[in-house]
């Protein structure tokens, strides 16, 4: 046959091949999960469950080609197609999101995190998003306008891809030319070609890296003393093929644009790396048609083998692999079940680095629900032997608006990022994360402050905590407290705080805490507010005796607790139950009194419970009016799902939280109110539930006399804390009779180290012999028969 017939012919297949491909429209598809239909499933199929809105047990929804949608229903599974043509939707600037929550007043207490938008950042012309050439020119003009902080872009030698683009690299340092003898961090972007929000939010990390050098002393000190590398494109070709098929935005390719054996087109990327690559069908797929595609071999594809090699020349402590969506923070294994070696390593970096975005971290099953083979954080991590181990994780950026968020979601996703971004360049250092344990509501002038330290970083040395007052009504001592952990290790440690004796019940306090790490030094603000006057309501036993169960289980649980020895429950004896709505109630009705201020509701709670679905809940009820559902710092809006529009607790809180909830715009003075916490769920998932302890109802009066002196019962005093060999106690009775006190000493996990009954007729002051007591933290409770209870914290160290 003539050769140019033949060449005619090969031309034709592949413009066919790559029509049909292209034709096949993408549909927005919400999949139903059951006890045989299940996420795992969708991966053994050939489905890409990697990325998509998972809600365990129940749904996942994804962008699927027909092809796709055509397994579904071949493999009897539930679905609904939500969007016909998801690349027309996402192609449409006036579309509408489908948002899972629903409007209220309501606003979390932490919204997307205000960083000020880079004055070099613009969006680009595929739908707000950049176009490949548009991305190499951003990288020249970086080096342009910031010569001496960023390096020339070039190409990592030796490979380009199928279509014979290559893969460029760029350094961010003070000396961006050369390799120097600093630590070393890797972020990549775009290893899928749909996924254009994790090339955006880089973009904007390097611009704000770059012009915040001169003013920001941590950014200065991480470029000054880290090299920083960035591959914001591993995946040119498949980015270059949405472009040219979808010009406004919207393209779904997901895949490199390899021409497989059987003329079909791509290998995923993601499943091609060395470590573990085929170790099983489910985890990645052989069939050259899946979006899950492992190719023909480990390091079959020229984008893997570039990173790979990239990262055997160099020494990455950390690597960031950028992927879209779902909110979450991936780390390793991912191959298996089970956890690495450095899984504790793993979780407290995560844990640093989601504290702004509260993305849900762990290993792959723990998030998006299975197990994924070949990818690049396990070979990252899992090859030891060409390279040092690398700390690999994988952001997945987004939790709605699919693959291609609207224009106006492309600045907050990159805000919710910029601190994981951050941390990950200040972890390869000497790093610590340090966190205020103490209420919102200060009770005396004299008290602790307390403060947990936990040393994150990789680098060795002393950090030192200091506790500044911003408000002149305060001091502090000592100045600061120096600390040298261990990987790893964490500390209590404590200030003695003395306020001013003109303060006023209501006034509010601030303190800048602030950990130095010899370098440069980060903090917070903490906000706290005098309150000395008895509560009009304490239940810090807490004490059934104080609630009546309208429906359900709730009673005391001693597995966990804010302060021993004991908290309440929905579920004592396991998870919650199907298709329950339980409440618990006050006994009785709590009188405000005839003048204050301002009245709060204050509880510490932790939850584990099904998101968009099950709810707890906390409501008040003035004068027996209608229970009112009540606003939270860490309450959200109810779903459609839920109590639509009104704030409920949901999702996986698992340490405790402080809520302080101002109730004075629903109740004046004289009105009886009563508080109630619910529990409801549905007939899917079952979690842990709702825990509470420690409620309070607090009343401020600033009356003109000044400071309002309560008549109590006792005042007393723990001193020295820390504390070694000895605790001195001193207890001072107060104006009115006081009964019989009882004193009991628990330590964390609830056990009595100590108690005595104690006759109070005049000052005590009693010594304990703490040298046999085990270093930690302990708690004192002392009780009057009037129920009156009072709580100190106290360390012991030898």
């Amino acid at each position: 046959m003539n050769m140019k017939y033949i060449f005619i012919i090969i031309a034709l297949f592949l413009s066919i091949n790559t029509w049909g491909q292209h034709a096949a429209t993408y549909s927005r598809v919400k999949i139903n999960l059951n006890a045989f239909h299940t996420i795992e499933l969708l991966d053994e199929i050939g489905i890409a469950a990697d990325h998509g809105t998972y809600l365990k047990g129940r749904h996942f929804t994804t962008d699927l080609s027909q092809v796709e949608v055509q397994l579904l229903s071949e493999n009897g599974f539930d679905f609904e197609i939500l969007i016909e043509d998801a690349e027309a939707w996402y192609a449409n600037p006036n579309r509408e999101e489908l948002d899972l929550r629903g409007t209220g007043d309501c606003q979390p207490l932490d919204p997307v995190p205000n960083y000020p938008v880079p004055e070099n950042f613009e969006m680009g012309s595929m739908g707000g998003y950049f176009t490949w050439q548009e991305m190499l020119a951003i990288l020249d003009e970086m080096k342009a306008l910031y010569p001496d902080l960023i390096s020339t872009k070039l190409p990592i030698e030796g490979e380009l891809t199928f279509e014979g683009r290559p893969i460029h690299w760029v350094r961010i340092s003070d000396n961006p030319e050369a390799d120097e003898n600093e630590p070393e961090v890797l972020y990549t972007a775009l290893h899928h070609s749909r996924e254009p929000g994790s090339l955006t939010q880089l973009i904007f990390y390097m611009w704000y890296l770059l012009e915040n050098y001169e003013t920001d002393e941590q950014i200065r000190y991480l470029i000054d003393e880290t090299e920083m590398y960035f591959i914001p494109c591993v995946n040119p070709d498949g980015y270059v093929y949405n472009e040219l098929n979808n010009p406004e935005g919207g393209g779904l390719w997901r895949k490199n644009r390899f021409i497989n054996g059987d003329g079909s087109h791509g290998v995923d990327l993601n499943r091609n790396y060395g470590y573990e690559w085929g170790h099983d069908n489910e985890g990645s797929s052989t069939n050259p048609l899946s979006e899950t595609y492992r190719g023909t071999a480990p390091f079959s594809e020229p984008e893997t083998r570039a990173v790979r090699d990239f990262c055997n020349e160099h020494q990455f402590q950390i690597a960031l692999n950028y992927h879209t969506h779902g909110d979450l923070l991936v780390h390793p294994w991912s191959y298996s079940d089970s956890y690495t070696p450095d899984h504790e390593t793993f979780s407290n970096m995560a844990r640093a680095m989601i504290a702004e975005n509260s993305y849900l971290a762990g290993t792959t099953s723990e998030t998006v629900g299975y197990a994924v083979n070949g990818d690049s954080d396990d070979w990252m991590y899992g090859e030891q032997d060409s390279k040092p181990e690398i700390l690999a994780f994988t952001p997945e950026v987004g939790a709605s608006g699919g693959f291609w968020p609207a224009e106006d979601q492309i600045v907050p996703n990159a805000q919710k990022t910029l601190l994981m971004n951050l941390r990950t360049a200040a972890l390869v250092h000497r790093f610590g994360i340090i966190k205020d344990n103490n209420p919102v509501v200060l009770n005396a002038q004299t008290a602790n402050f307390y403060y947990s330290l936990q040393r994150i970083g990789l680098q060795n040395g002393p950090m030192e905590v200091r506790l500044s007052p911003i408000s002149d009504n305060v001091n502090v001592e000592p100045e600061s407290i120096s600390h040298d952990l261990n990987a790893n290790e964490s500390i209590v440690g404590t200030f003695s705080i003395d306020l001013d004796s003109e303060i006023q019940n209501g006034d509010t306090l601030q303190f800048y805490l602030s950990l130095d790490n010899g370098s440069y030094t980060k903090g917070d603000t903490i906000t706290k507010i005098f309150i000395n006057n008895i509560p009009a309501f304490s239940d810090s036993g807490p004490s059934m005796d104080n609630w009546q169960i309208e429906s359900g289980l709730w009673a005391t649980t001693g597995t966990t607790y804010y302060s021993a020895p004991m908290s309440i429950t929905d579920s004592p004896n396991g998870v919650y139950a199907n298709n329950v709505e339980d409440h618990i109630v006050l006994q009785e009705s709590i009188e405000l009194g005839s003048a204050f201020e301002q009245a709060f509701l204050n509880f510490w709670a932790k939850w584990e419970i099904e998101p968009a679905y099950d709810y707890a809940q906390v409501a008040i009820s003035v004068n027996s009016g209608d229970f009112i559902p009540l606003c939270g710092r860490y309450s959200k809006i109810g779903t459609d799902n839920q109590d639509e529009g009104n704030p409920l607790y949901d999702g996986f809180q698992q340490e405790w939280v402080e809520e302080m909830i101002d109730i004075t715009e629903f109740a004046e003075p004289g009105d009886d109110i009563k508080i109630r916490f619910s529990m409801v769920s549905d007939g899917y998932l079952q979690e842990d539930g709702f825990y509470f302890d420690e409620v309070s109802i607090i009343l401020t009066d600033n009356s003109p006399e000044g400071v309002v002196k309560p008549n109590k019962p006792f005042s007393w005093d723990l001193y020295p804390v820390p504390a070694s060999e000895q605790l001195h106690i001193e207890i001072v009775p107060g104006f009115s009779k006081t009964s019989p006190l009882e004193m009991a000493f628990f330590d964390a996990l609830g056990k009595i180290i100590f108690s005595e009954k104690i006759e109070l007729s005049d000052v005590l002051h009693k010594t304990l012999d703490t040298s046999n007591w085990q270093p930690g933290f302990y708690i004192c409770k002392i009780s009057s028969q009037n129920q009156e209870t009072l709580i100190k914290r106290v360390i012991i160290t030898h």
